[in-house]
């Protein structure tokens, strides 16, 4: 692949933010943007050897106010942030997601 699948994250929310409704269906609910971003991330995975999924949950980890133990990250994600309104939640899954790539592009 020519760029790296964190440099493509990166890429694609900077694309979202602000039009996600173009990107998938945009109704209000966080699960949206969840499943979304999952099924990417799975499918950048299968045109690297990267485990995005992975990845982002020991990186989750290391900064998140709770134990999630072996929760996918995406479940994780939405227990940390439930008590946030939608466009806070959307917010901050974009601002980890964009912190993440950044952090780990090679």
């Amino acid at each position: 692949m020519k760029e790296d699948v964190y440099s493509v994250l990166v890429s694609t929310v900077r694309q979202i933010r602000g039009k996600s409704g173009m990107f998938y269906i945009h109704e209000g609910e966080i699960q949206n943007s969840l499943n979304y971003f999952q099924g990417f991330c799975y499918a950048l995975d299968c045109i690297s050897e990267k485990n995005l999924e992975r990845e982002l949950s020991s990186w989750f980890r290391s900064r998140s106010p709770i134990e999630g133990g072996n929760m996918n990250w995406f479940a994780e994600f939405k227990l940390v942030y439930d008590e946030l309104s939608f466009p806070d939640q959307e917010n901050q899954l974009f601002d980890l997601l964009e912190e993440f790539g950044k952090s780990t592009i090679t």
